[in-house]
Protein backbone atom coordinates (compact mmCIF):
# COMPACT_ATOMS: atom_id res chain seq x y z
CA UNK A 1 0.00 0.00 0.00
CA UNK A 2 2.85 2.38 0.79
CA UNK A 3 4.29 1.80 -2.69
CA UNK A 4 0.98 2.67 -4.32
CA UNK A 5 0.58 5.84 -2.25
CA UNK A 6 4.19 6.85 -2.89
CA UNK A 7 3.61 6.60 -6.62
CA UNK A 8 0.51 8.81 -6.33
CA UNK A 9 2.59 11.39 -4.43
CA UNK A 10 5.43 11.22 -7.00
CA UNK A 11 7.77 9.78 -4.37
CA UNK A 12 10.27 7.19 -5.61
CA UNK A 13 10.92 4.19 -3.38
CA UNK A 14 14.24 2.40 -3.66
CA UNK A 15 16.01 -0.16 -1.49
CA UNK A 16 17.72 1.34 1.57
CA UNK A 17 21.01 0.06 0.15
CA UNK A 18 20.52 2.09 -3.04
CA UNK A 19 23.10 4.86 -2.97
CA UNK A 20 20.70 7.26 -4.71
CA UNK A 21 18.29 7.21 -1.74
CA UNK A 22 17.81 10.65 -0.21
CA UNK A 23 15.87 9.35 2.78
CA UNK A 24 15.49 6.07 4.65
CA UNK A 25 12.17 5.29 6.32
CA UNK A 26 12.07 2.87 9.23
CA UNK A 27 8.71 1.77 10.57
CA UNK A 28 7.76 0.38 13.96
CA UNK A 29 4.42 -1.04 15.06
CA UNK A 30 2.94 -2.12 18.39
CA UNK A 31 -0.49 -3.53 19.03
CA UNK A 32 -2.37 -3.40 22.32
CA UNK A 33 -5.54 -5.22 23.27
CA UNK A 34 -7.62 -2.96 25.51
CA UNK A 35 -10.82 -4.61 26.67
CA UNK A 36 -13.02 -4.97 23.60
CA UNK A 37 -10.77 -2.79 21.42
CA UNK A 38 -7.36 -3.14 19.83
CA UNK A 39 -5.00 -0.24 19.18
CA UNK A 40 -2.19 -0.16 16.63
CA UNK A 41 0.55 2.33 17.47
CA UNK A 42 2.87 3.26 14.63
CA UNK A 43 6.06 5.25 14.22
CA UNK A 44 7.92 5.98 11.00
CA UNK A 45 11.34 7.61 11.37
CA UNK A 46 12.62 9.51 8.35
CA UNK A 47 16.42 9.34 8.28
CA UNK A 48 19.09 10.82 6.06
CA UNK A 49 21.43 8.30 4.38
CA UNK A 50 23.83 8.60 7.35
CA UNK A 51 21.12 7.51 9.77
CA UNK A 52 20.31 10.88 11.35
CA UNK A 53 16.63 11.26 12.15
CA UNK A 54 15.09 14.17 10.27
CA UNK A 55 11.40 13.68 10.97
CA UNK A 56 9.02 11.36 12.79
CA UNK A 57 5.52 10.33 11.75
CA UNK A 58 3.51 8.73 14.51
CA UNK A 59 -0.02 7.94 15.47
CA UNK A 60 -2.47 5.26 16.43
CA UNK A 61 -5.55 3.58 15.08
CA UNK A 62 -8.14 1.80 17.21
CA UNK A 63 -10.42 -0.96 16.04
CA UNK A 64 -13.36 -2.65 17.68
CA UNK A 65 -12.60 -6.22 18.61
CA UNK A 66 -9.84 -7.98 20.43
CA UNK A 67 -8.00 -11.26 20.55
CA UNK A 68 -6.13 -11.80 23.82
CA UNK A 69 -4.00 -14.61 22.41
CA UNK A 70 -2.94 -12.64 19.31
CA UNK A 71 -3.92 -8.95 19.24
CA UNK A 72 -2.73 -8.66 15.61
CA UNK A 73 -5.51 -11.08 14.61
CA UNK A 74 -8.05 -8.39 15.53
CA UNK A 75 -6.49 -5.82 13.17
CA UNK A 76 -8.09 -5.80 9.72
CA UNK A 77 -6.05 -5.07 6.63
CA UNK A 78 -8.04 -1.88 6.09
CA UNK A 79 -6.56 -0.46 9.29
CA UNK A 80 -3.02 -1.09 8.07
CA UNK A 81 -3.94 0.44 4.71
CA UNK A 82 -5.24 3.55 6.49
CA UNK A 83 -1.96 3.82 8.39
CA UNK A 84 0.01 3.52 5.15
CA UNK A 85 -2.17 6.19 3.53
CA UNK A 86 -1.69 8.64 6.41
CA UNK A 87 2.03 8.01 6.72
CA UNK A 88 2.73 8.44 3.02
CA UNK A 89 0.61 11.60 2.80
CA UNK A 90 2.44 13.10 5.77
CA UNK A 91 5.82 12.14 4.34
CA UNK A 92 4.97 13.77 0.99
CA UNK A 93 3.88 17.00 2.72
CA UNK A 94 7.03 17.04 4.88
CA UNK A 95 9.28 16.28 1.90
CA UNK A 96 7.82 19.23 0.01
CA UNK A 97 8.56 21.52 2.94
CA UNK A 98 5.06 21.67 4.37
CA UNK A 99 4.03 21.44 7.99
CA UNK A 100 3.31 17.81 8.77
Amino acid sequence: RISARAKEQNVSIVASTDMTATHVIKGYFSVLGEGSNTTVIYVFDILDPSGNRLHRIQGQESVTGSNAADPWAAVPGTTLEAIADKAMAEFAVWQRGGQA
